[in-house]
């Protein structure tokens, strides 16, 4: 009996390891698109809206992030992709040499759309979002006053609510 529930917990144990390693390790969605140019126009609300509406595969690391994606946020933003995994840490006000002054919350990619949850860190942290939309070569960026957005749905909901301020661009 003891040997039995032994090999029990051994199995327990190898099968959540091998499905954390799994989840870890896996690589990103493709996202087989260009990324947006520097020069995007920005998305309407409504269309923010309606494209949060799409089918998205969530992603949790930085490294599973699409390299479309990345390019994306950098030409929209003018900022590089450089952001930790959800849990570690960020600068803030105080910089931290070699540790980045962002983090990722989520990324959602969907066949011609994609979105970035992402904290900054500075005097004080905010929750930020751009949606991107692939087909006509729009995004939108936003500061949510939501700081509980951590999935699509919930997103769309704080949009829904004018929970945000827009980003203005710099151009």
């Amino acid at each position: 009996m003891k040997l039995k529930l032994g090999l029990a917990i051994v199995a327990i144990v190898a099968t959540a390891f091998a499905v954390t390693f799994y989840r870890i390790h896996v690589p990103g969605p493709a996202l087989d698109v260009n990324p947006i140019q520097k020069n995007a126009r920005v998305l309407e609300q409504n269309e923010v809206q309606n494209l949060l509406g799409s089918q998205f595969v969530v992603v949790r690391r930085v490294r599973q992030v699409p390299p479309a994606l990345k390019q994306s946020f950098t030409n929209f933003t003018d900022l590089p992709f450089d952001m930790n995994d959800p849990g570690e840490r960020i600068g803030t006000d105080f910089i931290i040499p070699g540790v980045p002054s962002r983090r990722l919350v989520f990324a959602a990619v969907g066949d011609n759309s994609a979105v970035l949850v992402y904290e900054q860190g500075g005097y004080a942290t905010t929750l930020n979002a751009i949606v991107f939309s692939y087909v006509n070569g729009r995004a939108w960026r936003a500061t949510l006053a939501n700081r509980l957005v951590d999935d699509v749905p919930t997103l769309k909901t704080a949009v829904g609510n004018g929970q945000f301020r827009d980003v203005e661009r710099r151009n």
